[in-house]
């Protein structure tokens, strides 16, 4: 099985499925911090595919050599330095999320540093 294939237009990500799908990599504001991350105090951001364009505006992915960053620019905003948070939902799936600012995750996610 390959890996799947993102790639960046106007700082959106994409992630190409095959020559029909084509998913935005859409960024949301997770609304109950505590329930993922107890000792966060900052709202963590989670990465969602959707057919369509949507989600926080104003921040940027960008490619620095093989790592993906995304940042938001603006005061108390930054980067998430290129890490990437998979974590278990109550529902069973998994979610992948980040955070502006440096975080220690809990037992139960796993963190990826592309």
């Amino acid at each position: 099985m390959n890996p799947p294939l993102f790639y960046i237009n106007n700082n959106r990500l994409y992630q190409f499925q095959n020559e029909t799908y084509i998913y935005s990599v859409n960024v949301l504001n997770h609304t109950e911090p505590g329930l993922l991350f107890p000792d966060s105090k900052e709202i963590p951001l989670q990465l969602v595919l959707d057919t369509q364009v949507g989600g926080v505006r104003g921040g940027a992915f960008q490619w620095k050599g093989t790592k993906l960053f995304y940042e938001f620019p603006g005061v108390g905003r930054g980067s998430n330095s290129g890490i990437y948070y998979s974590c278990s939902l109550a529902d069973g799936t998994s979610g992948t999320f980040m955070f502006m600012q440096s975080y220690v995750p809990p037992v139960r996610t796993s963190t990826y540093i592309n």
